[in-house]
C-alpha cells in the first residue's frame, strides 16, 4: 500500500510540475526624478503559459499565470489585462555557442509550442 502511495505522489508531482507561467517580458516601475512628480511608468509585462495537455491542466497554469502578474505589480487589484493572444513559439534547448552549425541547422533541434500570451500593465498604487 505504501509503495503505490508513494508513485501516486510522484505522479501528482510530475503533473503540478507542468502548472506553472512565466513571465516573458517586465517593466518595471519607474518613479519621477523628485517626489512632487510621482510615478512616471506604473510598470508592464507580458505573461505566456502552454496550452497543451489536459484542461484541468491548462487552468491551472492560467491561474498561476495570474497569481505572478499580481505579485509582479503589487497585489491583486493593482494590475489590469490590456490583451490575449495565442501564438505559436520556437523553442530551442540550447544557443548557438552550444552547437556546431550542422546541429544548428538541424530542424530537430527547434520545437514548435502553442501559448496563450497574456499582456497586462500595473496600476498605480
Amino acid at each position: 500500500m505504501r509503495k503505490g502511495l508513494g508513485c501516486a505522489a510522484f505522479v501528482a508531482f510530475l503533473l503540478l510540475q507542468g502548472c506553472v507561467a512565466e513571465l516573458k517580458e517586465a517593466r518595471r516601475r519607474v518613479k519621477g526624478p523628485v517626489p512632487e512628480v510621482g510615478i512616471i511608468d506604473p510598470g508592464a509585462g507580458d505573461a505566456r503559459y502552454a496550452l497543451k495537455g489536459p484542461e484541468f491542466l491548462v487552468r491551472r497554469r492560467r491561474a498561476n499565470a495570474f497569481k505572478k502578474m499580481a505579485k509582479y505589480c503589487g497585489g491583486e487589484a493593482l494590475f489590469r489585462v490590456t490583451g490575449e493572444a495565442v501564438r505559436d513559439d520556437i523553442e530551442t534547448p540550447y544557443n548557438s555557442t552550444d552547437l556546431d552549425a550542422d546541429k544548428l541547422l538541424a530542424p530537430e533541434h527547434y520545437k514548435v509550442e502553442t501559448y496563450r500570451h497574456i499582456t497586462f500593465e500595473c496600476k498605480e498604487k
